[in-house]
């Protein structure tokens, strides 16, 4: 079962049914993805958590040529540009999530505006062993995960003062990329980023440009 991701290749879709191979469009019933190059698209997050085969377009030439489906190991994807930009290996990235699914043990929770959507965001959480969740959580807990973004500022307030930290999308999607997570970088909101006043909420604008606010003249009191 055979999926594509980044192109079309119509002779290769070709060569896969004249062979007896489907191909299909759910990433969880795929055993094979083929690529051009790596790529951050969803399927090729999914598909390198689930830690199937990821091979180049050669793959089917191959196939083609022996009239059978033949082991992919020489085949395997390989992009030096895109593994120094992303700073991985991808091979290692690959045994990695064969060895032990990246959010195993993790519960992951997605507000609304965040792209990939949440809907795309919850099957790259399940393909990489975590739970999904399907309301904000309301305790801190090391191994739940808020992500979000800018636009869903209000949503995360609670949790925010709930002293729970949320995460952009970026961490996901590098970290799963790299099967690696870096809990300590790609935080939007730290608890102290959205002050309480007087039992309100201020965004980090508002927050912000108090701060940055002097004190007027008629607030200054001279000692005497």
């Amino acid at each position: 079962k055979v999926m594509f991701t980044g192109f079309i290749d119509e002779d290769g879709e070709k060569t896969i049914k004249s062979l007896g191979g489907q191909v299909v469009d759910n990433i969880q019933e795929c055993t094979h993805l083929v690529t051009d190059k790596i790529r951050r698209t969803v399927k090729f997050l999914c598909g390198l958590s689930r830690g199937i085969p990821i091979v180049n377009t050669k793959w089917l030439d191959a196939c083609k040529s022996a009239k059978t489906f033949v082991p992919s190991a020489a085949y395997f994807i390989k992009d030096r540009v895109a593994e120094r930009q992303n700073n991985f290996l991808i091979r290692q990235a690959h045994d990695n999530a064969k060895e032990k699914p990246l959010l195993e043990n993790y519960e992951v929770y997605v507000t609304p505006n965040v792209r990939p959507p949440p809907e795309q965001m919850k099957m790259i959480v399940e393909c990489a062993g975590g739970h999904y969740l399907s309301k904000m959580p309301t305790n801190p807990n090391n191994n739940v995960l808020i992500i979000s973004c800018d636009e869903d500022e209000d949503v995360c307030f609670d949790a925010v003062k709930n002293c729970m930290t949320v995460h952009s999308a970026e961490l996901l999607l590098s970290g799963v990329l790299r099967q690696a997570l870096d809990t300590d970088n790609n935080i939007l909101w730290p608890k102290d980023m959205l002050p309480v006043v007087a039992g309100k909420k201020r965004s980090r604008s508002t927050a912000k440009a108090a701060i940055a606010t002097p004190p007027s003249r008629a607030s200054k009191r001279r000692k005497t």
